[in-house]
Order: C-alpha cells, then sequence, then structure tokens
C-alpha cells in the first residue's frame, strides 16, 4: 500500500515540475491552470487513500499539496484575468 502511494506522489511531483517547467518557457497559463486543477484533484483522491489506509504523515503532504496545486491555479488564473 504504502508502496503504491509513494509512487503516486512520485506522479504529481513529476507532473508539477513539468507544469513549472511549462511556465519558465513562457507556455500558456490556461494549459498550467488545467493542469494545476488535475494535479489538484489527484492530491485529493490521494489524500482520500491515504486517510483510509491510515497514513496520517501522507494524509497531510497530500492536503498540501491540494492546497498548494488551488492556491497557484488561482493565482495563475487572476494573472491570466488582469492581463485580458
Amino acid at each position: 500500500m504504502l508502496d503504491a502511494l509513494l509512487a503516486r506522489f512520485a506522479r504529481l511531483g513529476n507532473e508539477a515540475a513539468e507544469v513549472n517547467a511549462l511556465l519558465q518557457k513562457g507556455g500558456p497559463v490556461e494549459e498550467a491552470e488545467q493542469r494545476l486543477e488535475r494535479v489538484a484533484a489527484s492530491a485529493e483522491e490521494l489524500l482520500g487513500d491515504a486517510q483510509r489506509d491510515g497514513f496520517e504523515d501522507a494524509t497531510r503532504q497530500a492536503e498540501s499539496i491540494h492546497k498548494q496545486s488551488l492556491s497557484a491555479r488561482n493565482r495563475l488564473k487572476l494573472l491570466r484575468e488582469k492581463k485580458q
């Protein structure tokens, strides 16, 4: 169980790094928003699974990733709306 959770955390980290690279290259903000939404949704699923399986540290980390992803997505949305 723990190995599966850790693999999912690794995928979340990779996706977040890809979004960061996209933005650093001047990629489309809307795409970054969508990808961060997916990261947040995956983190929320991971949070539920970690809670169900009793992994408290993983639960806290997944909750943190979820909140950070939503926060970053919201900041990008505000930035995009300001530019319009």
